[in-house]
């Protein structure tokens, strides 16, 4: 029995023999196709329709395919014997319910994931006590890369450097911490200087100085420099400000403004665009407050203000007998096309819900180190 279709809509055929079945759909929206026999059953299809071997048949050395969006199964009580399941395009093929299956090949399509990465490391600290130096941003990669199903990938999210802790006397701020994704690494911002002549850190983006110290260096391809503060030796003093992944902090204007971070890079990986690794702008004592840089931090008469939380910001540098603040944690974000795999968050890492946006999910892990994999 052979029944067979061509350039039909909304089409179904159908082949019932006990020696030979057969049933071919061919360039068919919608319809379905339904092999059963004693012996021997082919089932095959093109675009969009669902081909199925079921009930009590027996099925020997048969091919069950599939070439796009579209599920092949074999259910209920067949016995399938060296039969072959495949899948293109990462769509389902399976054996399911109370079938035996004996030498059989199931091939659950693309062993491979294309996925996009943002690798964010955690924000420089800021120093102490007055005129305090900003934090410089956490180091900023993104990319794409073709990762392996079914393999643990490693993820470590990098904290935030610690500001200096000190009422009393000139402390640097800490380096934040790397972040890390399947061999990427992100360097963490550099540290706010301590005080008069200090140097700041290297880092992804450097940290920020007083004008009599150095402000630290950034790493090519994941940060800038972090720029110096003004004082006229007597009345005022104004800290420098933490460079950021988009540019290099700028250097105080005298009494008149501080020193402002660099900018951080925008990015859309979660379907909004959202800046992230901005420098640490300075403490003031004198001028305009420095602002806040896109993805970084407001500087300070007072208080200092911490780095945001998983944006791998510099922490902002503040004035008085008062401790420094903390950078910024960083973030590791991957972006996938959702029919193509699932993600595994596995112990160790925290991660928000899966996010959708159209046709590809998201998967922000927010702190920790551990493995992830896709399958």
């Amino acid at each position: 029995a052979n029944a067979q279709l061509s350039y039909t809509v909304n089409a179904e055929a159908t082949a019932t023999a006990e020696s030979l079945a057969e049933a071919q759909i061919v360039r068919i929206i919608s319809a379905s196709a339904t092999a059963t026999a004693e012996s021997t059953a082919e089932a095959s299809f093109g675009v969009t329709f669902a081909a199925n071997v079921e009930g009590t048949a027996t099925v020997d050395n048969a091919t069950i395919a599939r070439a796009a969006t579209m599920v092949a199964s074999v259910t209920g009580q067949a016995n399938v014997t060296g039969a072959t399941l495949t899948t293109v395009d990462n769509v389902a093929a399976s054996v399911n319910a109370a079938a035996t299956v004996t030498n059989a090949t199931l091939d659950a399509g693309a062993a491979t994931v294309e996925v996009q990465y943002l690798v964010v490391a955690g924000g420089g600290g800021s120093g102490s006590l007055f005129a305090q130096n900003g934090g410089g941003a956490g180091g900023y990669l993104t990319g794409t890369k073709i990762l392996n199903k079914n393999t643990s990938i490693t993820v470590t999210v990098g904290a935030g450097g610690a500001g200096g802790q000190s009422t009393s006397t000139y402390v640097a701020g800490t380096k934040g911490v790397d972040s890390v994704f399947e061999g990427f690494t992100s360097i963490g911002g550099g540290f706010g200087a301590a005080g008069a002549g200090g140097t700041g850190g290297t880092g992804g983006s450097g940290g920020g100085a007083w004008s009599t110290g150095t402000a630290g260096a950034g790493t090519s391809g994941q940060g800038n420099a972090g720029a110096k503060g003004s004082t006229d030796s007597s009345t005022f003093t104004n800290g420098g400000a933490g460079g950021g992944a988009g540019s290099a902090a700028t250097a105080a204007n005298g009494s008149v403004t501080g020193s402002i971070g660099g900018v951080g890079l925008a990015s859309s990986i979660t379907g909004s665009s959202i800046y992230r690794a901005g420098g640490g702008s300075g403490g003031i004592q004198a001028g305009t407050n420095p602002t806040a840089p896109l993805g970084g931090t407001r500087g300070s008469t007072s208080t200092p203000n911490p780095g945001a939380v998983n944006t791998g910001a510099g922490a902002g540098g503040g004035n008085g007998l008062i401790n420094g603040a903390q950078g910024g944690r960083g973030v590791v974000i991957v972006r996938w096309l959702t029919s193509a795999a699932n993600i595994t968050v596995g112990a160790g890492l925290s991660a928000d819900a899966t996010g959708i946006d159209g046709n590809y999910s998201y998967k922000v892990i927010t702190n920790g180190t551990g493995n992830i994999s896709f399958s």
